[in-house]
């Protein structure tokens, strides 16, 4: 949303600045970042919790920020990696409704193109149906 916000020309910022592509935050800086805020509550979440929560979504801030705070309103004092676990599944549960409206927009042939590439397959332009 934000590249056509400035990439596309009947837009009003359209070529307003220069575009600047953000890496992802490492893993070590979201262990230690998660790790400090849950100590400030009160609360606690070992260094491998942290990083399970954190590799559940590939170090996406996004979803770093969403995971991490459903852990943490799961959590009255110790956080476990069954709390980690149960909280990525609620958080799965919870986008999945997200997810679905994007794919029914989608068409059959973009659909078997997302599945091949799902299923790793090695023939991505395969005219065979996938099931």
């Amino acid at each position: 949303m934000m590249m056509e916000l400035f990439s596309k020309q009947s837009l009003p910022f359209y070529k307003f600045g220069d575009l600047i592509f953000m890496e992802k935050i490492s893993e070590e800086h979201w262990v230690k970042f998660i790790q400090k805020k849950f100590k400030v509550y009160g609360k606690r979440i070992n260094v491998l919790e942290a990083q399970k929560l954190v590799a559940h979504v590939d170090c996406h801030s996004y979803y770093v920020q969403q995971l991490a705070q459903i852990t943490w309103l799961r959590t009255s004092k110790k956080c476990s990696m069954q709390i980690v676990d149960d909280s990525h599944n609620a958080l799965i549960d919870q986008l999945s409704l997200v997810f679905q409206n994007l794919t029914d927009d989608l068409s059959r042939t973009q659909v078997n193109y997302l599945k091949a590439l799902i299923n790793n397959s090695k023939e991505i332009y395969d005219q065979r149906e996938f099931n």
